[in-house]
């Protein structure tokens, strides 16, 4: 397993690694290029890469040409990645490309599965793990359909025991019945996988509709000339 040391979920996959007896390569700052080199030069067989940096992989000049058949899968999380990249980066990394979404609060919730086709999970992230339950809310707390967008709430083992010595976030984080909410606004499909739809505070009011920024960054990435973009409201008189 290769690790960048700057990646903030790379230190919980370092213990894995480890218990696991896995040999592990650390690069000291990540680059593209150098990451490439390792896995060429230590037949890596796994990788960790925040969205930005798995754009800035797939932007490499030499990546079609290097020897990357020692990978079996790639990991990627820690903010919205565009379904463009990934779609680009299950077809030209070779292996599959495994999409996580979590946070500080709760760990990782869930992911897509690496022996499924990426065409049948790409845009959402995938099921929740068996040991954690998630509900879709909506504005009165009541749980909505299958499809239907509202606030993702979340229950398990990994989620905080509470903000420190702030009991008016811990008041406002968690609902009645004791779900933890995530902020996220989301909606789980027939399969139970979660697509993730924007940040309750990211929302765009325009003329009375709800507008969220991931809608138009999902469209712009699209362009050929756009590596990354990213959408916010600015308030207008």
């Amino acid at each position: 397993m290769l690790l960048p040391v700057g990646l903030n979920a790379g230190f919980f996959a370092l213990l894995e690694a480890a218990l696991a007896g896995c040999r592990i390569v650390l690069m000291e700052k990540f680059r593209p290029t150098a990451l490439l080199d390792l896995v060429e030069r230590y037949k890596v067989n796994a990788f960790i890469a925040a969205p930005t940096a798995l754009i800035a992989i797939l932007s490499e000049e030499s990546l079609d040409t290097r020897d990357l058949s020692s990978l079996t899968v790639v990991e990627t999380g820690g903010s919205s990645t565009p379904t463009e990249v990934l779609r680009a980066a299950n077809e030209r990394l070779g292996c599959p490309v495994v999409d996580l979404y979590g946070m500080l609060e709760s760990g990782i919730t869930s992911c897509t599965s690496p022996d499924e086709p990426y065409q049948e999970w790409v845009g959402t992230v995938g099921r929740p793990y068996p040991w954690m339950q998630v509900r879709v809310l909506d504005a009165n707390d009541e749980d909505v359909t299958v499809g239907t967008e509202g606030e993702i709430v979340k229950s398990g083992p990994a989620i905080t025991v509470g903000y420190y010595r702030n009991p008016a976030k811990n008041q406002e984080s968690w609902t009645s019945d004791g779900w933890f909410r995530s902020g996220d606004r989301g909606y789980l499909d027939a399969a139970g996988r979660l697509t993730i739809s924007g940040r309750s505070k990211d929302m765009i009011i325009h003329g009375g509709a709800n507008i969220w920024p991931r809608e138009f960054e999902e469209v712009l990435t699209k362009h050929p000339d756009v590596a990354e973009v990213t959408v916010i409201g600015v308030h207008d008189d």
